[in-house]
C-alpha cells in the first residue's frame, strides 16, 4: 500500500473516530430513545395502514420516488482536503487503487439504505401484489446492481469539465432511477435491469465523447467540503460542534424580552444566559424536538403511545437545555465580571427552567387536544410541570454548582 492510500485509509479512520464521539452526543441527548419510539410507532402505524389498504392500491406512487431518491443519490466519498490537490495532481497515475477504495466505501453505505428503503417498501408490495409479487431476493439483486451502476455514471459526470454538460447527464440518469423505480415492481425487475442498462450505455456513450478531467479535484475537494458540512450540520442539531462555525440568530422577538431584565449587577448573568441560549443552536435544538413531538401528538392516536411520544421529547428537550452550562465555560471574561459567581448558576438554572416550562406548555397543550382521554393527558402534563421543577433545581442545579467550581 502506498503512502496515498494509507493517508486515505487513515482519514476514513479519523472521519468515524470523530463521528462516533459525535454519536455518542447525541444518543445522550435522547436521540436513541427518540429513534427506537419513532421506529416502533412508525411500524405500528404502517402495519395498520395496510390492513385498511385497498389491495388494488397504485403503490408505484409511493415504491417509484423512494426507490428512485435512494437510487439516484449518489456521493461519492474521496476524503480529499484543500491542500491535497497540489501535492497529489503529480500522482495520479498512481491513485487508482485509492479511488477503488472510495468507491467500495461509498457503495456499501449506498447499498445499505436501498436495501433498508427496499425493505421497507416490500410489505406495501406484497400487500398490493399478493402471490404474484416477484421473490425479494432477484428484486434486492437488481436494484443493487443498478445503485452500483448509479454510483459509476455519478463518478462520471463528476470528471465532466464543464458544467453545463454535467447538469443534462446528471438529469439523465435521475429519469434511469426513475423508470428503473416504477419497472422493477410493475412489470418486471429483470426488464426493468435492462431498460436501465441501456440508458447506461447511452449515458456512458455521452460522458465519454465530451472533454473531462482524468481526476476532477476541484469538483471532488469541493463536494467532499459539502459533505463533511451536512455531517457536522446534523449532529450541530444534538451537539455542540466546534468545526462548524456558530452562526448566532438574532431572533429580535425574544431578545426585545430579554432587554427588558432590570440593568442591574444582580442581573449580569441571567441577561448573558438568556441572550446565549436564545441566538444559539439549543434554541433550534428545542423548538425542532417541538415540531416533531407535536407532528407525532397529531398524527399518532394511541392512548399509550402519545404519553410517551410527550415524555420521550421532553427528556431530550432536557437534555438539549442541560448542556448550558457549557456555554461561556472557559471565556475569560468571567473572570472580570465584579458579579459573585453563585448568581451564573442561579442563571443557568432560570434559564434552562424558561425553556423547559415553555416548551411543556406547548407540548402539553398538543397532548390535551389531540389525545384521546383528556383526563390522563393533564395528568401527564402536570406530572411534566413536576418534572421540570425537580430537574432544575435538583441534577440540574448540581451539575452547574461543580461547574462552577472546576
Amino acid at each position: 500500500m502506498t503512502d496515498l492510500n494509507r493517508l486515505w485509509s487513515k482519514r476514513a479512520a479519523a472521519f468515524w473516530k470523530e463521528a462516533a464521539v459525535y454519536w455518542s452526543y447525541a444518543a445522550r441527548s435522547g436521540l436513541t430513545a427518540f429513534l427506537l419510539l419513532f421506529f416502533i410507532i412508525g411500524s405500528y402505524a404502517y402495519m395498520t395502514v395496510l390492513k385498511t389498504l385497498p389491495a388494488d392500491y397504485p403503490y408505484w406512487r409511493i415504491t417509484t420516488p423512494v426507490l428512485a431518491a435512494v437510487i439516484g443519490l449518489s456521493p461519492y466519498r474521496t476524503f480529499l482536503k484543500q491542500a491535497d490537490q497540489v501535492f497529489l495532481m503529480p500522482a495520479e497515475l498512481k491513485l487508482g487503487r485509492t479511488w477503488l477504495y472510495s468507491g467500495v466505501y461509498s457503495y456499501l453505505f449506498q447499498a445499505a439504505w436501498t436495501l433498508g428503503a427496499l425493505l421497507i417498501l416490500w410489505p406495501l408490495y406484497a400487500h398490493c401484489e399478493g402471490t404474484a409479487a416477484v421473490p425479494f431476493v432477484n428484486a434486492a439483486a437488481s436494484v443493487l446492481f443498478v445503485k452500483a451502476a448509479s454510483l459509476d455514471r455519478r463518478v462520471a459526470e463528476s470528471k465532466l469539465l464543464y458544467r453545463t454538460h454535467r447538469i443534462p447527464l446528471s438529469i439523465m440518469r435521475w429519469v434511469m432511477s426513475v423508470v428503473f423505480a416504477f419497472m422493477v415492481l410493475t412489470q418486471d425487475y429483470f426488464y426493468g435491469a435492462l431498460v436501465f442498462f441501456l440508458f447506461y450505455l447511452l449515458h456512458a456513450f455521452t460522458a465519454r465523447i465530451l472533454p473531462s478531467h482524468r481526476i476532477p479535484w476541484e469538483v471532488w475537494i469541493r463536494k467532499e467540503a459539502d459533505y463533511l458540512k451536512v455531517h457536522y450540520t446534523f449532529f450541530s442539531w444534538f451537539a455542540d460542534v466546534p468545526k462548524l462555525p456558530a452562526r448566532p440568530k438574532a431572533r429580535r422577538l425574544w431578545a426585545e424580552a430579554v432587554n427588558r431584565l432590570p440593568f442591574d449587577k444582580s442581573e449580569t448573568y441571567r441577561y448573558l444566559y438568556f441572550k446565549t441560549f436564545l441566538r444559539s443552536e439549543w434554541y433550534g435544538i428545542t423548538v425542532r424536538i417541538l415540531a416533531v413531538a407535536v407532528f407525532l401528538l397529531i398524527f399518532v392516536e394511541n392512548a399509550v403511545a402519545d404519553p410517551l411520544i410527550y415524555a420521550v421529547a421532553l427528556l431530550m428537550t432536557s437534555a438539549t437545555v442541560s448542556s448550558l452550562d457549557q456555554a461561556h465555560r472557559y471565556s475569560f471574561w468571567l473572570e472580570l465580571y465584579p458579579v459573585p459567581k453563585g448568581l451564573r448558576t442561579n442563571a443557568i438554572v432560570t434559564t434552562a427552567g424558561w425553556a423547559l416550562n415553555l416548551w411543556n406548555l406547548l407540548a402539553g397543550a398538543a397532548l390535551i387536544l389531540f389525545h384521546g382521554d383528556k383526563l390522563h393527558a393533564v395528568i401527564a402534563v402536570a406530572l411534566g410541570f413536576l418534572y421540570v421543577y425537580y430537574y432544575k433545581n435538583v441534577p440540574l442545579r448540581k451539575r452547574a454548582s461543580a461547574r462552577e467550581d472546576d
